[in-house]
């Protein structure tokens, strides 16, 4: 008996370029304005919209695995990151990765597009 076992596939993503000459920083604000998306919100808002994230998703359903959403945030090109919008991903995110040490899932597919300057570690601040 050859028996397939599905994939579960901890999925989180952070979508944000970072323009460093900016002066305004980019918080939890700015996210939550362009979108910040938790649990199956992730799945539901991204099906059919042309982002990385859709095309991930699209892969997946074909290849039968099962997604465990974490959080999405996007920001429009903006500042520099705020420690708090990180702490924000943060604890969302390791909140739902917990789970792979209690076997949950076995692939974890982070999207982590754009280029992101965190406002702590900037040279400009």
């Amino acid at each position: 008996m050859n028996e397939t076992v599905q994939k579960k596939v901890l999925l989180a993503c952070f979508y944000h370029e970072t323009h460093t000459f900016l002066s305004q920083k980019t918080g939890v604000e700015q996210f939550a304005e362009a979108g910040i998306m938790i649990g199956r919100d992730l799945i539901t808002n991204n099906i059919d919209n042309g982002s990385p994230t859709d095309g991930f998703l699209s892969c997946a359903a074909e290849q039968n695995w099962e997604i465990i959403p974490s959080i999405q945030m996007t920001a429009s090109p903006s500042g520099t990151v705020t420690d708090e919008a990180i702490r924000f991903f943060d604890t969302h995110f390791f909140e739902t990765f917990e789970l792979f040490h209690l076997g949950f899932f076995q692939i974890l597919y982070l999207i982590y597009m754009g280029f992101r300057v965190l406002y702590r570690y900037s040279i400009y601040s």
